[in-house]
């Protein structure tokens, strides 16, 4: 501060205590609250903002709040010099101001400058709204200049979400004043007491489209009389694959043979033993597949789509590889990648595909068009089944080829035996995922360490404290609080159906809107339509910092955890810790019970549609070109 200058730090001082003797005594929605506390839990004093002058400056913005945010010269001019303080005071490396703050390195800089303990961080973004607010008509171009500052200090992960902090002006209300032209009034902020981000469920988008049932007179699975039906099936994540073997193998009992291949980097570390012994399965397999694919190491989206290029070679090779064998597979399965999907095209075999990603994820721009119709040419065999594991991919899909449409056949989570009950009523430890970011959990422990006396569980990560524990193991703590990023996850599915109490995130829209199912360089190409009909906007995110709210709002509503039944929702983290402190025994094994009815009615949808599409898929197998 000492750049400032002395003599100008106490006017401005000086005014700031003026300003708020005369407002303070005024009523206020917000006289009764202290910045250092949310409820019962004491707050983080970098975002709560408990020194001065970061403390005084929360009091007038939400007195100015209180009072309808009136245009107000002293407020303009408080808002101009505290961002003018923080920025001399501690630079203008915003990432790396941001990031510090949330992962708490609360160290004194060796020039002498204060500690990021005191660098209200949330004061400053506040300031930069107020000078746009009380700037928007008179300098448009300072306001804006201002407002999008403020959306660069959230950074990707909107991180006043996960601290709630007393600070009126959040990020849901800059993003929407992005959109607001400099003709139409500067949105506002509505009161604490009544805020509540608009959200709409997507309880329409159907979760099963599957064929039509095959009649059992016709049905190929039932008469095969001990003889086997022979499957291949290769993936670059197992999670999907697995999943879709233990229900085929429910539907169609021991009528299996499979051979699986799979890339998946995680078979090295996994615990679950029905996932090991899918990984063992692969590792034993034909060396001639394995080595097709060994560069499929590669990590880089240029290196994958590279690869991806050469996706025709391949499945020369591998059709080469089955064209020596004696007995070749009568049944090809894919999943992830789905352009895998596309290494069986030659071969007139049935093709089950179970997609859990766009069909152009990895695809090279100028191969999308030509990649989305060949499976429009696939789709329409006779003997080929495919499927998205979600809706949302089948409406971006659909957006995508002008209106063509895949079925969905949701995922269940349900890839191994289930636990039968849920012990873990009186357990104290509550498990964390990790994703998306590490940051989250650096921010959950340090709210656990200033109220430890009053809380009643203890947060455990999934990955630092109990290394990977195994899904069924999940059960044996009292809850999962899960992050739910991107659209289309399969560990949420999979958590879900272990039947412990899960906790999601509220406003889905900030962790939805930056993951991959949105990123134009996985879905958008020449000619790719302008709308997507049936819908207000393309599912496409073409900005991921400066946010188009509207569009992530309604698509991250198709979100599972926005759609899935009978789970807690948190509007930050000092709210779910007041959830997880407050909630009894009986109503834990409420959500358990309803959590596993809801995933046995799954369960039983999926054996069904997978049953009639493998049936579908067989009907013309024998009558249909040979693939020797």
């Amino acid at each position: 501060m000492a750049a400032l200058g002395f003599y100008n730090f106490v006017i401005y001082f000086t005014l700031l205590c003026i300003f708020l003797a005369s407002v303070c005594g005024q009523n206020s929605q917000f006289a009764h609250s202290t910045p250092e506390t949310f409820g019962e839990l004491r707050g983080l004093p970098e975002f709560d903002c408990t020194e001065e002058p970061g403390h005084s400056f929360l009091l007038t913005v939400q007195d100015h709040a209180a009072h309808g945010f009136p245009i107000d010269d002293t407020v303009k001019n408080l808002a101009l010099w505290f961002y003018s303080v923080f920025q001399e005071t501690y630079g203008k490396d915003w990432a790396a101001i941001g990031h510090a703050v949330i992962n708490g390195e609360i160290k004194s800089e060796d020039d002498g400058r204060p500690s990021l303990h005191q660098a209200c961080y949330f004061g400053a973004i506040n300031a930069l709204a107020l000078i746009a607010q009380q700037l928007w008509k008179a300098d448009n171009a300072h306001a804006r200049s201002a407002l999008r500052q403020a959306v660069n200090m959230l950074h990707y992960d909107r991180y006043d979400f996960i601290v709630s902090t007393p600070w009126p002006w959040t990020s849901f209300c800059l993003y929407k004043n992005l959109k607001v032209s400099e003709n139409e009034a500067f949105l506002l902020p509505e009161r604490p007491e009544s805020r509540m981000e608009p959200r709409v469920l997507h309880t329409f988008a159907p979760s099963f489209t599957p064929p039509p049932p095959v009649p059992d007179d016709l049905n190929p699975l039932g008469s095969l009389r001990g003889e086997k039906v022979r499957i291949f099936a290769i993936d670059s994540h197992s999670s999907t694959t697995v999943e879709l073997f233990y229900v085929l193998s429910h539907a169609v009992s021991d009528g299996l043979d499979i051979e699986y291949h799979t890339l998946d980097p995680r078979c090295g570390f996994v615990t679950d033993e029905h996932r090991k012994s899918w990984c063992d399965i692969s590792a034993r397999g034909d060396s001639r597949v394995k080595a097709l694919f060994e560069v499929f190491s590669a990590k880089s989206d240029k290196e994958m789509e590279e690869f991806v290029s050469r996706i025709d070679e391949t499945a020369a090779a591998l059709h080469t590889i089955f064209h020596d064998r004696p007995r070749a597979p009568e049944v090809f399965v894919c999943t992830m990648l789905p352009i895998f999907c596309l290494l069986f095209e030659t071969m007139h075999s049935p093709i089950l595909g179970h997609l859990p990603g766009i069909i152009t994820l990895q695809v090279p721009d100028d191969m999308k068009k030509v990649v989305l119709d060949r499976f429009i040419a696939l789709q329409a065999r006779d003997n080929v089944f495919l499927g998205f594991t979600h809706p949302f991919l089948a409406e971006q899909h659909a957006w995508q080829t002008g209106g063509h449409r895949l079925a969905v056949i949701s995922v269940s989570g349900v890839d191994r035996d289930l636990p039968g009950t849920y012990p873990g009523l009186n357990s104290r430890e509550v498990v964390v995922g990790h994703r998306p970011s590490w940051e989250f959990l650096n921010v959950i422990k340090r709210f656990e360490q200033q109220n430890l006396d009053i809380m009643t569980f203890r947060f455990r990560s999934a990955h630092v404290d109990l290394k990977y524990p195994s899904l069924n193991d999940l059960v044996k703590y009292k809850a999962f609080v899960y992050w739910s990023y991107g659209i289309n996850s399969m560990l949420m599915n999979e958590v879900y159906a272990s039947a412990v109490p899960m906790w999601v995130p509220a406003d889905i829209w900030r962790w939805a809107s930056h993951w991959g199912d949105f990123y134009p360089n996985f879905v958008t190409f020449e000619g790719v339509p302008d709308v997507a009909h049936g819908h207000p906007y393309p599912p496409v995110l073409h900005d991921h910092k400066m946010l188009d709210i509207d569009v992530a709002l309604y698509w991250s509503s198709f979100n599972e955890a926005a759609r899935l039944p009978h789970v807690g929702r948190f509007a930050s983290i000092p709210d779910l810790i007041l959830q997880l402190n407050t909630i009894g025994a009986d109503e834990l094994a409420s959500m358990s019970e309803r959590m596993a009815e809801w995933t046995k009615l799954r369960f039983h949808q999926q054996q069904y549609a997978w049953k009639n599409a493998l049936g579908h898929a067989l009907l013309r197998s024998r009558s249909m070109p040979s693939l020797r």
